[in-house]
C-alpha cells in the first residue's frame, strides 16, 4: 500500500457512508477498524475524516438554526397577514366566496385567562388552596454530588455508583 492510496481509500469509505444514508453499519465499522489498525499514516487520515464529519455536523446545526429562525419569521408574517385580512373581511361582512377561495370569520368559545399577581407567594397559596398549585419534585443532582464529595451520609433510597473517567479522542 502506497501513501498516495490512502486518500482514495478514505474517499471510498466516505462515499459508502454517505450512500448508506450516513448510517455507520457494522460492516463499515469493521472496515474502519481494519483501516486504522494499519499504522500512523492511516490514523492521520482517520483524523481528517473525523474532523470533516464533525465540521459537517456543525454546518448542519447552523443550518437548523437558520431554518428555525426562518420558520418563526414566516409564522409571524402569516399571523400578521391573517390579522390584516381578518380586519378587511370584517369590513366586507365577514364572508367571501370566489371560484378559488372561501373565507369566513370563525369564533372560538369564551376563554378564561388566569395570571398570578406580581409578588404572589405560591407556597402560601398552596397552604390555603392546594388544589390550585402544582408542585414538581425532582432530585437535586448537584447537591447530591456535593454531599458525596464532602463525605456526607446519603439516604439509602439513592443508588450511588462511581465510574472512572471515560477516554475520548482529541484531534487538533
Amino acid at each position: 500500500m502506497k501513501l498516495y492510496d490512502i486518500p482514495r481509500e478514505i474517499e471510498l469509505f466516505e462515499d459508502r457512508l454517505i450512500n448508506g444514508g450516513g448510517e455507520l453499519t457494522p460492516e463499515l465499522e469493521a472496515e474502519w477498524s481494519a483501516f486504522i489498525a494499519q499504522g500512523k499514516d492511516k490514523l492521520e487520515a482517520a483524523a481528517f475524516v473525523i474532523k470533516s464529519i464533525e465540521d459537517s455536523a456543525d454546518i448542519c446545526k447552523t443550518e437548523v438554526k437558520r431554518l428555525e429562525a426562518r420558520a418563526a419569521s414566516n409564522t409571524r408574517n402569516a399571523d400578521r397577514l391573517r390579522d390584516l385580512t381578518l380586519c378587511a373581511l370584517k369590513a366586507m361582512g365577514g364572508k367571501l366566496k370566489t371560484a378559488l377561495v372561501s373565507m369566513w370569520i370563525g369564533r372560538t368559545g369564551k376563554q378564561v385567562l388566569v395570571e398570578t399577581k406580581e409578588g404572589t407567594d405560591l407556597v402560601e397559596v398552596e397552604k390555603t388552596h392546594p388544589q390550585f398549585i402544582r408542585v414538581k419534585r425532582e432530585v437535586n443532582l448537584s447537591a447530591l454530588k456535593e454531599a458525596i464529595e464532602a463525605g456526607a451520609e446519603i439516604p439509602g433510597c439513592f443508588i450511588v455508583r462511581h465510574s472512572d473517567g471515560t477516554e475520548y479522542l482529541r484531534i487538533k
